[in-house]
């Protein structure tokens, strides 16, 4: 299939799984709200939600044995190599001064050194090397499956090592993006929290521009800014009522959710780029094992200095794993929608929550939506239609290119295809 039609087949996935996901968070949007009603743990649950990422580690547990196997052995061997290099070296120094006297003698030597390295693999040191980089490279590019486990990563994708390092640089900018908005749900209600929090998107659009140098369409500044408004008039209207002594503390809490946000959505497209160079189910499911063993110590300080009570109940305990498993599979779409569009798009797509939010509200809750709300809706859900436009026709630029660079012939060949 050609790349410009592969890129439009990529976008079309990318726009289903943002409107799942929202569909998903609106979802789970009423197990939090009963969650926190019953007991405010925004640190616990918010780790619990990450750390079950390590379920998507299973399919490549064999992958990681191996790995971390070949490693061991590669640094052993190395050591040893050089070890073994370095007796050498000193075996044919001595041999050269007696080299007058007795020639035969040192040839014998050097020999038999090199048949003890040989012992230690397959030909000499050099040959050693070789048959190395040949098993780093692989003879094939795809993946090794063996039923679902994954024995073998194609040589296309990024390498573990990066990944890892990849995973350990994102593990602690994933949590805070996901515990600052929980947390601010302690000083200020879930609307006006919510709201401030869909500043994400216009925020991607000003980062791209500044960090990947992405050039800024008309589109995307309009649709950029109808968010900002509909924002601001969606926080107008929910903060009618504070909750608690400290809204402000809530607000800055819930801009700084979207800060983080927009950082790890700029940084996912710039480490990354494609969707092809990187598995996210072994991303996640790293980003959920270091968080697991780096903030594990913060739960228990927390609990012993009285800032975040671990009392939970069954309840609780039923809420937090449902909403957590049902994170598993929204998140894990969420990020790929970052690189089957753009930040941009997958950033604003968030907007989408709201109009289901009044809906269920409505039909559910007998709550009435006032004419302000359903303002802020509109104009934020037109935003986001304004900022997939700027993707989308870049996408038929590069269709009427490729219509105009390639023969009448060759076009209907790719459409028999």
């Amino acid at each position: 299939m050609h790349p410009v039609k592969t890129k439009e087949k990529q976008f079309r996935m990318g726009i289903f799984f943002i409107i799942l996901v929202n569909i998903l968070w609106w979802l789970s949007s009423f197990l939090v709200i009963n969650m926190y009603n019953r007991n405010s743990i925004p640190f616990f649950a918010t780790y619990v939600s990450t750390f079950i990422f390590t379920i998507y580690l299973i399919p490549y547990s064999p992958f990681l044995c191996i790995s971390c196997i070949s490693a061991s052995k590669r640094i052993m061997g190395n050591r040893m190599h050089c070890s073994q290099a370095k007796s050498v070296e000193i075996s044919v120094d001595k041999k050269k001064l007696n080299s007058d006297t007795d020639d035969a003698f040192q040839k014998v030597g050097v020999a038999q050194d090199i048949k003890e390295i040989d012992m230690l693999g397959e030909g000499s040191l050099n040959s050693q090397l070789t048959k190395d980089t040949y098993d780093e490279k692989g003879s094939s590019d795809r993946v090794t499956f063996c039923y679902f486990f994954v024995i073998k990563q194609s040589s296309d994708r990024l390498p573990l090592s990066k990944t890892v390092g990849f995973s350990m640089g994102f593990c602690l900018l994933w949590f805070c993006m996901n515990y600052t908005p929980n947390k601010s749900l302690e000083f200020t209600n879930q609307s006006s929290s919510t709201a401030l929090n869909l500043l994400i998107g216009p925020l991607v659009i000003i980062q791209s521009r500044l960090v990947l140098k992405k050039s800024l369409s008309w589109s995307k500044i309009v649709g950029g800014m109808m968010v900002v408004v509909g924002s601001v008039l969606l926080f107008v209207d929910a903060d009618v009522h504070p909750k608690g002594d400290s809204p402000i503390v809530g607000y800055t809490l819930a801009v700084m959710g979207a800060f983080f946000g927009s950082i790890w959505s700029t940084l996912l497209e710039f480490c990354f780029e494609d969707d092809s160079k990187q598995s996210m189910f072994l991303f996640l499911g790293l980003i959920g094992l270091f968080n697991g063993v780096f903030l594990l110590p913060f739960i228990f300080v927390l609990n012993y200095s009285g800032f975040e009570k671990l009392e939970v109940d069954k309840s609780t305990w039923l809420l937090l794993t449902i909403n957590s498993f049902s994170n598993i599979l929204s998140d894990y779409l969420w990020v790929r929608s970052f690189l089957l569009t753009s930040p941009e798009i997958a950033a604003t797509g968030v907007v989408l929550t709201v109009p289901m939010s009044f809906l269920s509200d409505y039909y559910l809750e007998h709550e009435q939506i006032s004419c302000l709300s359903v303002v802020a809706a509109t104009v934020m859900v037109i935003g986001f239609v304004f900022v997939s436009m700027s993707r989308n026709r870049s996408i038929k630029q590069e269709t009427d290119l490729r219509d105009s660079l390639i023969p009448k012939e060759i076009r209907k060949e790719d459409k028999e295809v």
